[in-house]
């Protein structure tokens, strides 16, 4: 890979770990409103309640085994932006597992010495490769625009421009 820096690399390799799927819950559509979405946690769920803020579905966020939580939170900020949510947070947590097993084989040399043949076998045993992949669920929140001033500083989404 000449050309390429280790930094390059590693963000190539993250840049198509993390995939988010957004379930509404209703059949109404939203348009964006905000580039990302926030991230919120329990303490500010008041907040965005008094600001008349509502749910408007789930997402469901999967990684690779090179992904982490961060990477699937980033990823469900945009899905949920893109769907009209202006909040999420974070519901479940877990992971999935994938299973790689080589087979085991068995290598036989042989040398031959005047009118014999002297052989011996190696045997490599099967080996099983456990891939660890994070999963995560979040809930998303719409707040309409009109009353992001309603909300505390750290909770108003940014417009798009």
């Amino acid at each position: 890979m000449r050309g390429f820096g280790a930094g390059v690399l590693v963000l190539w390799l993250a840049a198509g770990c993390a995939s988010a799927e957004f379930h509404p819950r209703t059949a109404q559509h939203f348009g964006a409103v905000t580039p990302g979405a926030i991230r919120i946690y329990e303490d500010d769920v008041a907040a965005l309640q008094r600001a008349g803020g509502r749910v408007i579905g789930s997402i469901s966020a999967r990684g690779n085994s090179f992904a982490n939580y961060e990477m699937l939170a980033e990823k469900a900020a945009e899905e949920a932006a893109e769907q009209g949510g202006t909040h999420f947070i974070l519901t479940d947590r877990g992971v999935d597992y994938l299973y790689s097993t080589n087979p085991g084989h068995a290598q036989t040399n042989c040398t031959a010495q005047y009118n014999t043949a002297e052989c011996n076998t190696t045997y490599t045993p099967p080996t099983t490769t456990a891939y660890a992949k994070p999963t995560s669920s979040f809930v998303v929140v719409r707040v309409a625009p009109e009353s992001w001033g309603d909300l505390p500083g750290h909770l108003r989404p940014k417009p798009i421009k």
